[in-house]
């Protein structure tokens, strides 16, 4: 069982209950799944989780999968997804990165610092803490950390370009 799986609301809308667990005679299986876990030094599960991905994720309908190491001293994540023959891939690049996968999922975008917030919540001791006030107008958000500071600025930065499309 993966630590995040993800299926699009409109793919299971019209089953029944008993068809969310199989469905067109195959075990019914997600879109997209994520497993989080050590990738790299004593004790890696890279290659379990490898073979997993491939061999049992993909091979019974998965279109997406990531694997991630949060660690901040081993931070990856690897992107695994099918290619045009429909072989699954593994992207070379294991660096902390934001990830948009339009293609299986259109308006998807998993955003480094907030994945890195959310996994490693026990980060920081209280002598780090601090008091941001959120600068935008009309906004009473206050955080207690840059990273969390930063990536709401973010969200209001996009939440602005968003605005200025809709508009025109």
């Amino acid at each position: 069982m993966p630590d995040v799986a993800y299926t699009p609301r409109d793919t299971d809308r019209g089953l029944s209950n008993e068809s969310t667990w199989m469905y067109r005679g195959e075990p019914f299986v997600p879109t997209f799944v994520v497993e989080i876990d050590k990738l790299s030094g004593r004790g890696s599960q890279y290659s379990a989780l490898d073979r997993k991905m491939r061999d049992e994720y993909f091979q019974h309908g998965v279109q997406l999968g990531l694997l991630i190491d949060p660690r901040p001293d081993f931070q990856r994540m690897y992107e695994y997804c099918l290619d045009d023959n429909g072989d699954v891939q593994c992207s070379g690049n294991s660096a902390w990165r934001d990830l948009d996968d339009g293609d299986v999922l259109p308006g998807f975008r998993i955003r480094s610092v907030v994945l890195e917030m959310a996994l490693n919540q026990d980060l920081g001791s209280s002598s780090e803490e601090v008091d941001f006030a959120c600068p935008e107008r009309g906004c009473t958000k206050r955080f207690r950390s840059r990273g969390a500071w930063t990536a709401h600025a973010e969200w209001h930065r996009e939440e602005r370009a968003i605005a200025k499309y809709l508009e025109s």
